[in-house]
């Protein structure tokens, strides 16, 4: 029992050292996951298209900033078209790259309304706005 305890410590200093910055000659790799957004930047959209859709309808962002994982993007379809609303519809999307698609759902508040992409906690602009019919 009283070895126990030493070879626990150099067990846990042997596993956190396996896996994270490996230092070479010249270079320092880590292992990051590319497509998990880091937080530094927050996502910006450039465009929108269409412009004006029906519920049901597929719309495209453009931008950059967005998430590869579906997960991690979040749109948000504002109340009015003065502001984006937390409260307002929030669903997933799938991003490829630099353009981020969704479907404008059956309940989406109608009129225009700003849009903007929630990723983790990062909240783009909400300056682009498009009309959302019945």
């Amino acid at each position: 029992m009283k070895h126990l305890k030493p070879l626990l410590i150099l067990g846990l200093l042997f596993i956190s050292g396996c896996g994270g910055a490996q230092v070479g000659a010249d270079t320092v790799t880590t292992d990051v996951d590319p497509s998990i957004p880091t937080g530094l930047e927050p996502p910006l959209i450039f465009s929108i298209s269409p412009t004006t859709a029906a519920r049901g309808d597929t719309v495209t962002l453009t931008g950059i900033g967005f998430s590869t994982l579906e997960a991690f993007d979040i749109v948000m379809v504002g109340t009015n078209a003065d502001s984006v609303q937390t409260t307002g519809i929030q669903y997933g999307v799938a991003s490829a790259g630099e353009t981020l698609t969704f479907v404008i759902p059956a309940d989406a508040p109608l009129g225009l309304q700003n849009i903007a992409v929630l990723v983790i906690t990062n909240l783009s602009n909400a300056d682009k706005q498009m009309t959302i019919t019945p």
